[in-house]
């Protein structure tokens, strides 16, 4: 815990803020492609992955207009900072379920100049480990692990959370539709992006943007 804050806090002295924020054409550490799309551009140096916190658009098609994955017609990224603290509090939340054998990140959250990241430890995971979840945005759901299910079930009965549907005409799931499940390269199970393991507050009609993303 201790060498994790104090590499975050010395991204202050080293700037590697400012590199982050650059045009993509000046970066010296550049963006990595692990897919999705709410948790911004992520990065990774040694051995840490950092979530850029800040409003993406949405891939559309030509004829769509532009849309944007927390501020709908416009860019929002305070409420992409929102999101970012919504997945540390669900990870110390799940932590504090004492489910045993399973893991999440270790996580904090650096706010520097009206800029946040979001700063995890770099687990052995990778593509072909997902096992329970969705990392295209609910357009597929796996659910390849039975014991990895059990666990988050027992996460979300303990966090007073229902099954639900987050699709219509699919199986109802634990936990929000966009978490994913992984059993390690290590054998262990994790569970990432946790942004929104908790639903929404009755919305009000003034509320910015695509505001179940990024409510409490």
């Amino acid at each position: 815990i201790e060498r994790l804050c104090g590499y975050c806090e010395s991204l202050r002295a080293h700037h590697h803020l400012g590199v982050v924020c650059a045009q993509k054409k000046n970066k010296t550490i550049t963006p990595v492609a692990v897919g999705g799309i709410a948790g911004g551009e992520k990065y990774i140096v040694k051995n840490i992955f950092f979530k850029f916190a800040f409003d993406q658009k949405l891939p559309r098609k030509p004829e769509q207009p532009e849309q944007y994955m927390y501020g709908g017609d416009k860019p929002a990224n305070d409420k992409a900072m929102k999101a970012a603290a919504h997945d540390l509090k669900s990870a110390v939340q799940i932590f504090n379920t004492n489910v045993p054998d399973l893991q999440t990140p270790l996580m904090c959250t650096v706010d520097y100049r009206g800029y946040r990241l979001l700063c995890c430890s770099k687990l052995p995971l990778d593509s072909t480990t997902m096992k329970l979840g969705s990392n295209d945005a609910g357009i597929s759901f796996v659910d390849e692990c039975p014991e990895l299910r059990d666990q988050v079930k027992r996460v979300c009965e303990a966090l007073n959370l229902k099954e639900h549907i987050v699709i219509e005409d699919r199986p109802p799931v634990w936990g929000p539709g966009d978490m994913e499940g992984h059993v390690g390269r290590d054998g262990k199970h994790y569970v990432v992006d946790l942004a929104r393991l908790f639903p929404p507050e009755s919305l009000a009609d003034t509320a910015v943007g695509r505001n179940i993303y990024y409510h409490l």
